[in-house]
């Protein structure tokens, strides 16, 4: 199962990328390989974030999906990397103050509708989770796709498709 959702996930990858590009995407992706051999690299992980953060524009990047990371190596270090005898003191950290969000925060969820209006060209299963609930209709563009799991998933919940003129 897990191999399917790999592949899955790589047909989708290129499949956004190759929608990316014939539409114009200038933009880089940024992709980051993460590997947690314990406790101290994830709160190094989790730091990095943090300090990522703090500039507007790489919060945008993340936020967007142009800043993307994956998971590498768990569990149990190769020998190399695992020293028993080294003690690692982290240095005090300091007070964390939260900088100000630099995508504004919606304050009122909007009310469900039956219609709702998809205004990217490719809509993905995380995009029909994301639908309020009682949506009946999904409006898409005349040249938008749909990933064959957002498909299967409108047509499980009932939803139906309507493409708007071109």
């Amino acid at each position: 199962m897990d191999d399917i959702r790999s592949m899955i996930r790589q047909i989708l990858s290129e499949e956004i990328q190759a929608l990316k590009s014939s539409l114009g995407g200038s933009q880089k992706t940024v992709h980051e390989r993460v590997d947690f051999y314990g406790d101290g690299d994830l709160n190094a992980f989790v730091k990095r974030i943090l300090d990522l953060g703090r500039d507007p524009q790489k919060y945008n990047d993340i936020m967007s999906g142009r800043h993307t990371f994956s998971l590498g190596a768990c569990g149990h270090p190769p020998a190399q990397h695992y020293a028993p005898s080294v003690q690692y003191h982290a240095p005090p950290v300091p007070k964390f103050e939260p900088v100000a969000s630099p995508v504004p925060v919606q304050q009122k969820a909007p009310q469900p509708s039956a219609r709702q209006e998809f205004g990217k060209n490719l809509m993905t299963e995380r995009d029909v989770d994301n639908l309020p609930e009682g949506t009946r209709v999904v409006m898409l563009g005349h040249t938008a796709r749909l990933t064959p799991l957002a498909r299967d998933e409108l047509r499980r919940l009932n939803i139906r498709i309507e493409r708007k003129a071109a």
